[in-house]
């Protein structure tokens, strides 16, 4: 019998701690217009992943709360921050989720001489405009820029966590090994 209160204090310790880890979710924003072709495309994809943690228990990750973001397989822009100088400008602006909720946010990079005459970037400010660009004599020329429409969609998925799973499985399989030599044993 005590074993078994262990056992469950311990998996009741260990599942409490699995929630309060940060989660990582991936999202696909579907059908944008696109500015330049000057037509919607439905099929257009804007893809990512986002982790964070709940900190202060508000019920949405905000900026602080967040500790990465990539968009279509690219860098962290919530780390590339750290890089900047007056040449070199990345990281992530507002930022906020709220689980089966909204999801608002903008990043981007440009890289520029110091006048900013000359400079190549790109921006995702969900909910109106993801472009590419550059700036040639100090007048922006967009390469790709799509807007958001009330066609464009949203899905967002926790990813699961394998860990603690793959580490509950040795655990259980020593516990049923253990009871099953213990049973064999002549003194029972």
């Amino acid at each position: 019998m005590r074993t078994k209160n262990i056992a469950a204090c311990l998996l009741s310790m260990y599942a409490g701690v699995s929630f309060a880890a940060p989660e990582t979710w991936q999202f696909t924003y579907t059908g944008f217009f696109d500015q330049l072709a000057g037509r919607f495309i439905p099929d257009h994809v804007l893809r990512g992943e986002f982790t964070g943690e709940d900190i202060n228990h508000d019920g949405t990750i905000d900026t602080g709360e967040l500790t990465s973001i990539i968009i279509d397989g690219g860098q962290n822009y919530k780390t590339c921050g750290g890089t900047e100088s007056p040449y070199y400008v990345c990281g992530v602006g507002p930022f906020s989720f709220t689980p089966g909720g909204e999801l608002s946010f903008s990043v981007g990079e440009e890289f520029q001489d110091r006048p900013r005459l000359h400079a190549a970037g790109h921006r995702v400010d969900t909910g109106d405009r993801a472009w590419s660009y550059t700036i040639e004599e100090g007048l922006f020329v967009p390469s790709q820029f799509y807007r958001w429409t009330p066609a464009t969609t949203l899905q967002v998925s926790l990813v699961p966590e394998p860990a603690p799973y793959a580490m509950l499985v040795p655990g259980l399989v020593a516990a049923m090994i253990f009871k099953a030599r213990r049973s064999q044993r002549p003194d029972h």
